[in-house]
């Protein structure tokens, strides 16, 4: 589809916006997890839960948004469920009681499900193969700001205004961007491509994708980046609550990821210039099992006092691989997928949110508080993702050019 340069630019701001959203709403509360969970009567496990339900919402709508927007083209389908996403956080912000919290939460990322495979399938249908990996390098460092800014902005209203504002905050920035999707974007899915939802149809689109390797060895980049990083996430600030550590300071202890998940994405950027994509992905894998076995090598002998640098220092160094795992993954699947971006993207989503809510899951059982038991879990999650890696994306492509 052509689009003039010029909005290109606009295009691209609210395909950030539409990204970050979900994102954004991921993170901004995460300061403030054991201060909800004091508030609702109920252990930090309970509220794990919280994630772990956005997680499964963001993953089950894609799935569906995908072929709806097919279907119905881009702008409707987006515009429906960034209103789902604007109303349930304002439901969040008035829940009177933990399941309430829990359910508008399920439907808060049912709705932004809809950005973040929209904004996707979106970059695949107006910008060329050869373009594409760059245009995810440049959209994912302003997505990847989101963790070091979000749980600050998050800490800073929760101390002046109580956790339920943070909520109120995220419902109007969905109001915002509904005003914007309305007025600026574009219907950029061509009616002669229209898709039937057939179920049919639907799911041979779907099967064709899961049989495809190269598919799968894309794809597992962003769900083993997602399973080490919110394995981190959702851990970590029980971990700094229960040795004293204050919201606030909390909210600090995540700058420096986002700092190297943007070093991360201008890296890649650059590096994709010169090497082949495959290539460049491996360099973020060697970033990401550093970050890994270096979190085991720092708690191995566990010091109270060091604990900040013995936790912040290896997830900087995992979220730096991060930031070449999520865009250039993505980018890989949907720049071999073209005709079926929307399909590609919503089982990507699904893929990718689906192992990050069964990590946030499973993290409390494992690690019950322990860094040790942390490190553990996130190195061995680096490492078989670099394992899976090698035998679907590198072994196959050995001695060929391959070009994205």
């Amino acid at each position: 589809m052509f689009i003039k340069d010029s909005n290109k630019l606009v295009l691209l701001f609210i395909i950030i916006m539409m990204c970050v959203m979900g994102l954004v709403s991921t993170d901004i509360y995460v300061p403030a997890l054991p201060i909800i969970a004091k508030a609702f009567g109920v252990t930090g496990d309970v509220l794990q839960l919280s994630l772990s339900t956005y997680f499964l919402g963001l993953a089950v709508s894609q799935l569906i948004y995908g072929p709806l927007s097919e279907k119905f083209g881009r702008k409707p389908v987006v515009t429906f469920g960034i209103l789902i996403f604007t109303i349930s956080s304002f439901g969040i912000m008035i829940a009177p009681t933990i399941n309430i919290l829990l359910i508008s939460r399920f439907f808060q990322a049912v709705g932004a499900g809809a950005g973040m495979t929209i904004g996707r399938a979106i970059i695949g249908e107006i910008y060329t193969k050869e373009e594409t990996g760059k245009i995810f390098a440049t959209v994912f460092p302003f997505i990847g700001l989101s963790p070091a800014i979000a749980p600050v902005v998050g800490g800073f209203i929760n101390y002046y205004f109580g956790w339920r504002a943070i909520f109120s905050f995220v419902g109007l920035l969905g109001v915002l961007l509904i005003w914007l999707i309305c007025a600026k974007l574009p219907e950029t899915k061509n009616k002669d491509f229209r898709v039937s939802i057939n179920p049919r149809i639907i799911g041979k689109n779907y099967i064709e994708l899961l049989s495809n390797k190269m598919f799968w060895g894309y794809a597992l980049c962003p769900c083993f980046a997602y399973i080490a990083y919110f394995a981190y996430i959702a851990e970590s600030p029980f971990i700094f609550s229960k040795y004293s550590y204050s919201t606030q300071a909390i909210s600090f202890f995540y700058i420096s990821l986002s700092v190297s998940y943007v070093i991360g994405n201008f890296t890649a950027r650059k590096l994709l210039s010169k090497f082949s994509l495959p290539k460049v992905l491996s360099w973020g894998y060697y970033c990401f099992i550093l970050g890994g076995i270096t979190m085991i090598i720092l708690n191995y002998n566990f010091h109270q006092e060091q604990l900040v640098l013995d936790l912040v220092i290896p997830s900087t160094i995992l979220t730096l691989g991060n930031g070449f795992l999520l865009p250039l993954g993505s980018a890989g699947v949907i720049s071999n997928f073209p005709k079926n971006a929307g399909y590609a993207s919503g089982m990507l989503g699904f893929l990718q949110l689906g192992a990050a809510a069964l990590s946030t899951i499973w993290i409390g059982d494992i690690a019950q508080g322990n860094p040790l038991n942390l490190a553990l879990y996130v190195a061995a999650s680096t490492i078989l993702g670099g394992i899976l890696y090698v035998l679907l994306i590198i072994m196959p492509t050995r001695g060929k050019n391959e070009q994205l």
